[in-house]
């Protein structure tokens, strides 16, 4: 039996020639040179997403990589399964995006409101406790 491995970035596959099956199995990858500012939002943004950092960053990677490749061959308005869309589409898709960003940063300000809230409650409690 010979087997031969092909690495296709993401994935690792794996061809059986005397089984002619196909094996999808995720791989490992380190990328060095990431600062670590970037790995704690990445890790924020996966969290808030309800991801995996590891499956946030090949999404997010897949997502670059098409918009760039798709800058280089001129596509127009290919998205990342290669579907042709219309501009109302892209322009009711981009005008979500903005909403959701807003949102979420709306959001993210009541969060830190409420922490700060909790926050306070809990040293009030803590004055009135130790005075008691």
């Amino acid at each position: 039996m010979l087997d031969t491995a092909q690495n296709t970035g993401s994935s690792y596959t794996q061809d059986n020639e005397s089984t002619g099956e196909v094996d999808q199995k995720k791989r490992q990858y380190t990328v060095k040179g990431v600062d670590d500012d970037t790995v704690v939002l990445m890790r924020e943004a996966a969290r808030k997403e309800g991801m995996k950092i590891g499956a946030w960053i090949s999404t997010r990677m897949k997502e670059a990589a098409t918009r760039s490749l798709r800058q280089e061959r001129d596509l127009p308005n290919s998205n990342c399964d290669g579907v042709t869309t219309s501009p109302q589409l892209e322009a009711a898709v981009n005008m979500l995006s903005e909403q959701y960003a807003q949102y979420d940063a709306r959001l993210d300000l009541i969060q830190k409101e409420l922490h700060e809230i909790t926050r306070s409650q809990r040293t009030i409690m803590e004055k009135m406790l130790s005075t008691s």
